[in-house]
């Protein structure tokens, strides 16, 4: 009677001979014959082999050669559920986490001892979705995004824009319905990140509206890729936005856009949006103060010394602006934001020195 054996698909994506509760290696192949070695052989200098003859889609054992060593029976399980989370990995769009947890905990008691760890089988999976992933361009020139990218899960179109100003690049993405949301938002809140994006960009720049559905809730809609931070770039970006919008009988008013510090965006803001009210966000405020406190060499004193009049200062400098950011947050209720106030002739909304609310220069 012949007796077939199991392909298995090792981590690394090579394929491995299930023999007698072994895992064999294909050493070279001549026609329809294989010839295996075992897994081992290296690790533990085993001499085991077999030959088989590849026929109707299987594999037909025709010589087995003893190993040094007794067959570990979990290694086929193992090899299986690594290959099942790679294909997850492929196929959805699931954190590491998440595939890993789905897959292991049905794996049968006596198996899951011998999975590899959590963090080798989330790089595994990491490692598999970078060679789906297109080769990450070396110049600006040379960044196109795939037709796939392009598009929403449901078709949409989603890369809005792609701005070239001088020699930078900005890439806007958002669906249809993304700023549809946008336009509803009385409150916009917008920053950028550093960290999480590509080697040739500067930032992902991200714009949140507020939105009231069940509940009073921050939604991510327009995602910006940038190579730069100038005004001139925002004034850009919030340019195609507003045209996007017309495009489509969309208007863009929101009436209170919260940044971070940053000037450039404010001042961008302000222009774009005149009749908005720009708010500054209290943690960036803090980090201000707490910098600050720092160059003047005042972080030991203000960690030490309770007492100082110097740190008594500070404190309440704090303390006034949570007051009026407590303040800022009360009158940003879902029923208080209304429409955008309307333009005051002229007049212009200019930060305060601590970055908190915003004065009005007559």
């Amino acid at each position: 009677m012949e007796e077939t054996c199991e392909v298995v698909v090792s981590q690394k994506g090579f394929h491995k001979l299930r023999v007698r509760g072994y895992l064999m290696v294909k050493e070279k192949c001549a026609g329809e014959r294989y010839y295996w070695c075992c897994d081992h052989r290296k690790s533990l200098y085993c001499g085991g082999r077999a030959i088989s003859c590849f026929r109707n889609g299987q594999h037909v054992l025709q010589k087995f050669v003893d190993h040094n060593h007794a067959p570990v029976a979990s290694a086929p399980y193992v090899a299986t559920i690594v290959e099942e989370i790679k294909t997850r990995a492929r196929s959805t769009a699931d954190l590491p986490c998440q595939i890993v947890h789905s897959c292991t905990t049905s794996a049968p008691p006596n198996v899951a001892p011998y999975l590899p760890s959590r963090a080798a089988l989330s790089e595994s999976i990491r490692r598999v979705r970078r060679a789906e992933r297109p080769r990450e361009p070396r110049s600006l020139a040379e960044v196109a995004i795939p037709e796939e990218l392009q598009r929403t899960l449901t078709g949409e179109p989603f890369l809005i824009s792609d701005l070239a100003v001088e020699d930078h690049r900005m890439l806007i993405f958002a669906s249809k319905a993304d700023i549809e949301k946008l336009s509803a938002a009385s409150l916009w809140i917008m920053d950028g990140t550093f960290k999480t994006v590509p080697r040739l960009f500067y930032q992902l720049y991200t714009i949140h509206g507020a939105l009231q559905t069940s509940r009073f809730s921050i939604f991510p809609l327009v995602y910006i890729l940038m190579t730069g931070k100038s005004e001139e770039l925002y004034r850009r970006v919030f340019q195609e936005l507003g045209d996007f919008g017309e495009r489509n009988e969309l208007h863009l008013r929101p009436s209170v856009i919260m940044t971070d510090l940053e000037l450039s965006a404010i001042n961008a803001a302000r222009t774009e949006f005149p009749d908005a009210m720009n708010k500054a966000c209290f943690f960036h405020s803090s980090q201000c103060v707490w910098r600050k406190i720092q160059s003047c060499g005042l972080a030991s004193t203000y960690a030490d010394d309770e007492d100082s009049c110097t740190v008594y200062v500070i404190r309440i400098m704090q303390n006034k602006l949570f007051e009026r950011t407590a303040a800022v947050s009360s009158n940003l209720e879902p029923s208080s934001l209304g429409p955008p106030r309307q333009s005051d002739g002229g007049a212009s909304a200019q930060p305060t020195e601590h970055g908190g609310d915003t004065t009005t220069n007559e």
